[in-house]
Order: structure tokens, then sequence, then C-alpha cells
């Protein structure tokens, strides 16, 4: 392995550590009641480490928040094949209540929080 491939690794390691820590942190006590300094602390590391990955808060809370669609858009694609109408339809909504118990945390930030309005508004995209 390069050190430029090892660097890449220990980058991507930190980004899924700092987001580990934020999105319990962000069920726990809600996004509002949240800091930087918090999810440092979580992490034990300095808040200058996260701002090396993340811009704000907002930004962790919405990379969180595509992480979610992302992996339900997969769930959601492997089942797009079934030819009967209801069947399909059936199974989405199964996909989707499975979906919800098997990952309550990214649930509730992606149909519960309005969060990430303010970051898509400012992106103009999502």
């Amino acid at each position: 392995m390069s050190i430029q491939e090892r660097k890449e690794r220990e980058k991507q390691e930190m980004r899924s550590l700092i987001l580990s820590a934020a999105i319990k942190l962000f069920v726990d006590k809600g996004f509002s009641s949240v800091t930087i300094r918090n999810i440092a602390s979580k992490i034990d590391y300095s808040p200058g480490t996260i701002y090396l990955y993340f811009k704000d808060k907002d930004d962790i809370f919405f990379e969180l928040h595509n992480q979610g669609f992302s992996e339900f858009y997969k769930r959601q694609l492997s089942i797009q094949d079934i030819k009967d109408p209801r069947e399909r339809l059936k199974t989405h909504g199964m996909t989707y209540v499975k979906f919800a118990f098997e990952n309550p945390e990214l649930y509730d930030l992606m149909f519960i929080s309005r969060i990430p309005a303010k970051m898509i508004e400012r992106l103009k995209h999502w």
C-alpha cells in the first residue's frame, strides 16, 4: 500500500468516526444541542480536527442524510424488477419499514428532522 493510499484510507476512517459519533449525539441530544466540541470530545480529538473534514455541523448532518438516502435508494433499486405493480408496491413498503427498523437513527435524520433543508437550499441541489 502506498503512502497516498494509506492517507486516503485514514482520512475515510476519520470521517466515519466523526459521522458515527455525530449521529449518536444528534439522536440523543437533538441537533440544536450538539456542538462541534461535543463531537470532538466524543472521539477524543480537538474541535479543529473536525473542521479538517467538515465545514460545520450542518455539513456533518447533510452527509449523514445523504448516506441514509443512498442506502435507502440501493434497497429500493433492488426490487425494481418485480413485474406485478401491486407486489412491487407492497415490497417497496416493506423495504421502507425494514429500513426504518434496521436504521432507526438514520431514519429519524432522514424523515423526521427538517435540518437538511438549510443545506439543500444553500447548495441548490440534493
